[in-house]
């Protein structure tokens, strides 16, 4: 069966299952007036922003938030996830070219790649800066959102007023290294017999692009079962909740949207893994602060620590690691991280 019908039927199935098990008349937990969506023209292609922007007061920062992924696009999630941030800064959610409410079924896969992601993101923050009349924005990015921030960060420094960083990517080839190395010896501990016999099967070729997609996707399971990407959870389900939940997203845009992250993430996987910033941005001209979950092993927070005294930052870095999260802080430690978020936005 080829490859994009699987992936309909697996949507399809995936449907279902949230509507069933989240029970579709339990209805939506924000509202309309937490944030309004609006869309813009960014390189050609239609694409959606929540922005909250009410409470902030008058010459107040404004946050652009890259999500994770590539394709893990949510509108809503600074908005449940940290819901203070907004009386400090203007809050601006970005659902990323084939993501999200971004997404459309037919668009050419040929534009997604990582120059094509450095150059929207550049747009989006001109579009900002005249609509808010400021000469610089905070820019705020999560895992994947993470390497895209430190990109634009490193080759526009003129418009990051501060890089927040959650969750840093750092280098792709020894992170997945160090995440199958992980869950090895967990399964090991735990004499996992099944998971000791699939695993052992895995041996990274990271010539081989397929074969590296499918391999972290094996890995990735495990170590979601054993504590590397949550610490309060076993499952993406609160993940799929919070799409079906948010009033920014159409029954449509939830049925399209696990097409849109599957798609994103095989088709740029490769060449994210290729990123190595060690080579790439050995010095960042922008202040930026580092969060991680101290259990992170999707993005090993031992590349973080590493990379950060590697760095060269003559306008300052910072290191924070919260203790009980692993990967998604937004979901081990919400509010740890909002008050950390909220104490360096103070500083802008």
């Amino acid at each position: 069966m080829p490859f994009q019908y699987k992936i309909f039927f697996v949507t399809i199935l995936f449907v279902l299952f949230i509507v069933i098990t989240q029970c579709v008349a339990a209805g939506k937990s924000l509202k309309k007036t937490d944030f309004r969506v609006e869309s813009y023209q960014i390189n050609g292609v239609k694409q959606y922003i929540s922005v909250c922007d009410s409470r902030a007061h008058e010459g107040s920062p404004v946050i652009l938030f890259l999500h994770g992924g590539p394709g893990s696009a949510n509108l809503s999630l600074i908005k449940t996830r940290l819901p203070q941030l907004d009386m400090n800064a203007i809050v601006v959610n970005w659902d990323q070219r084939g993501a999200g409410k971004t997404f459309r079924l037919f668009e050419s896969k040929k534009n997604l790649n990582i120059q094509q992601f450095i150059s929207d993101t550049h747009e989006l923050i001109q579009i900002l800066k005249q609509k808010y009349k400021v000469d610089q924005i905070l820019l705020m990015g999560f895992s994947w959102g993470s390497a895209l921030g430190l990109l634009v960060s490193h080759h526009y420094p003129e418009d990051i007023k501060c890089f927040i960083s959650i969750a840093q990517f750092v280098n792709g080839k020894e992170g997945e290294q160090i995440s199958l190395d992980y869950v090895k010896s967990e399964a090991q501990k735990r004499n996992d017999m099944k998971a000791i016999k699939k695993l052992q099967k895995i041996k990274y070729d990271f010539t081989n692009c397929k074969e590296l997609y499918d391999n972290t996707m094996k890995q990735r399971k495990y170590l979601l079962k054993y504590g590397g990407i949550y610490q309060t959870r076993t499952s993406y389900q609160h993940e799929a909740s919070s799409i079906w939940n948010s009033p920014a997203y159409s029954f449509a845009d939830f049925l399209l949207w696990p097409l849109g992250s599957a798609r994103s993430l095989k088709t740029m996987w490769c060449s994210v893994v290729h990123l190595d910033f060690f080579k790439q941005v050995p010095q960042l001209n922008v202040p930026v602060v580092f969060i991680c979950g101290r259990f992170d092993m999707n993005n090993p927070v031992s590349l973080t620590e590493e990379y950060f005294k590697f760095l060269n930052a003559p306008k300052g870095k910072e290191l924070i690691i919260i203790d009980d999260s692993a990967h998604s802080i937004f979901w081990d430690r919400p509010g740890e991280l909002e008050n950390k978020i909220v104490e360096i936005v103070s500083r802008f």
